[in-house]
């Protein structure tokens, strides 16, 4: 029997290391050729990063503790001459940021976790080196990317443990040509798609975390915690979509993360339009891959959005179940094939719900002092539906002396002062607000409209002492909506600015925060007192 390679970089061939972390890296990059056609590198060639990925892996725990990634925008050539193995296409390097920028976001994250210091005060610092496949990334290419963007060279890249040299050390009679051979050598499965840089360097941290029996860490995994009937703490956005593609994801779910840590957050609600993947698959992996850290320390309940389940044809594959082949289609409707042909089968096979309603389409649940209900606005909700009787029932049966609050959530807006004509508003405001007003709702949070809006208590279009509190949170990632406000009375505030918001509550004050994600500063912030 062939023994595997003892790879664990915290004890190399037995030898312990002396780092804090590990920053594992893949580039990749586009090479514009000086003779086009030559199937020969040349030294007039000119190579442009156009991935810039980091897995952050602690020593101490051997786990990933953070994640930075972004595609880069080239400039000397900007346009690609085809996407290649890599498959980052031409629109996503155009919705990227330049090196310049995304240089300063590595240095900004490795200061964040004081791996280096960008003043004279060097104390305090961690200890750590780079791990990559190969030479290429760090003595060749990310010194030539600085020096043509004007970058002196810092000493911190200098020193990088390179795991093909030690593979090959290792197996002298073995050819070692790459990852791919690594990971068989270690036992393990290349998962995601080779050449993507993301997916490399998760691999690589792999292989550099396995033990010498080829077996990977063990990844920990929170559940919602039991003890949490007093207090609580819920952040709340729809609308988010995958970096670089939705300009403003990856800054929003890494404020969401810090966010998570330093509340102790309980647990996330994302109120649909979830990955705007739209039929292509790959997206929803490097969504599933965006929220990793956070979702593995913290419960992500999910709504349904018209992104996610809006279709025409197909309805026969339709998890939800509902009638015909593209499910409620009313005239007043502006109900389209929104999802790409996905009928909502690609979320239903990724995330989980109770099973008191219909899976991910519409159910409840208690978190501390709150009962919380997710309906579906893709979905027939008119009286004579079997949504709106599921919904009147939850809201009837709920003990508000065991969970005083009680939040609704659904994908399209109820109340928005933006003027554009959506008759499913009216629509809402008829059928499902007077219950909503029946069984003293206190917070209605929907989404779609890529903006923020916060109303009075209300009911009606009027304010009123014992209303409800109609929130627009859809500001999480997608490109924002901008437009002309009606100047309604019940609109408190609103804004066009990428965010998120947070929800604290006990069991007699709810308060409810809107962080903008550009510098995580308060922007609108109110209280409910029972």
């Amino acid at each position: 029997m062939a023994t595997t390679f003892d790879c664990n970089v915290l004890t190399m061939n037995g030898v312990a290391q002396p780092f804090d972390y590990y920053c594992v890296l893949d580039f990749e990059a586009v090479c514009h050729q000086a003779y086009p056609g030559s199937k020969r590198f040349s030294p007039n060639d000119i190579w442009e990063i156009i991935e810039f990925p980091i897995c952050l892996l602690e020593a101490k725990t051997n786990t990933i503790i953070d994640i930075y990634h972004s595609y880069v925008r080239p400039t000397i050539q900007p346009r690609l001459n085809d996407i290649g193995i890599t498959g980052i296409t031409q629109d996503i390097v155009d919705n990227s940021p330049t090196f310049d920028t995304v240089w300063n976001d590595v240095q900004k994250f490795l200061v964040k976790h004081s791996l280096i210091s960008l003043t004279e005060n060097k104390s305090n610092l961690y200890s750590f080196t780079w791990i990559t496949c190969g030479n290429w990334d760090l003595k060749t290419m990310l010194p030539l990317q600085l020096k043509q963007s004007g970058f002196d060279r810092p000493t911190f890249i200098n020193n990088f443990i390179n795991l093909k040299d030690l593979y090959m050390e290792y197996y002298p009679s073995s050819r070692i040509r790459g990852m791919k051979d690594m990971l068989k050598k270690s036992n393990l499965i290349l998962e995601g798609k080779h050449h993507s840089g993301i997916d490399d360097t998760k691999n690589i941290t792999k292989i550099a975390q396995c033990d010498e029996h080829g077996w990977t860490s063990i990844n920990k995994f929170i559940n919602r915690p039991s003890n949490i009937n007093d207090e609580v703490n819920l952040i709340a956005y729809g609308d988010m979509g995958v970096s670089p593609i939705q300009t403003g994801a990856k800054a929003t779910i890494d404020r969401v993360w810090s966010r998570v840590i330093l509340n102790n957050v309980t647990a996330i609600l994302h109120i649909g339009d979830v990955s705007y993947a739209r039929g292509i698959g790959a997206l929803w992996d490097a969504f599933m891959s965006q929220i990793e850290l956070t979702t593995s320390r913290v419960p992500y309940m999910v709504g349904i959005g018209n992104h996610e389940y809006d279709h025409i044809t197909g309805g026969e594959k339709d998890p939800s179940g509902a009638p015909g082949p593209g499910g409620f289609r009313p005239e007043w409707g502006n109900y389209g094939k929104d999802s790409g042909g996905e009928c909502a089968v690609p979320l239903v096979n990724r995330f989980h719900s109770p099973s008191n309603g219909n899976g991910l389409f519409w159910y409840s649940f208690n978190i501390g002092p709150i009962h919380i209900v997710y309906y579906s606005t893709e979905h027939d909700f008119l009286p004579t539906s079997r949504q709106y009787a599921w919904l009147e029932q939850d809201l009837r049966s709920v003990n508000r002396s065991l969970t005083p609050w009680l939040i609704v959530g659904s994908h399209r807006p109820m109340y928005t002062s933006l003027i554009y004509q959506a008759l499913y508003k009216e629509k809402l405001q008829v059928y499902i607000e007077p219950l909503l007003y029946k069984y003293h709702v206190d917070l209605n949070l929907f989404a779609h409209v890529h903006s923020y809006e916060r109303s009075c208590p209300m009911y009606q279009n009027k304010c009123v002492s014992d209303g409800i509190t109609h929130v627009l949170i859809g500001m999480a990632g997608y490109d924002l909506t901008h437009g002309t406000y009606s100047g309604e009375k019940w609109s408190i505030y609103h804004d066009e600015e990428f965010g998120y918001t947070h929800i604290w509550a006990n069991r007699t004050c709810l308060i409810f925060n809107y962080y903008h994600t550009k510098d995580d500063k308060l922007a609108d912030q109110f209280q409910i007192i029972k």
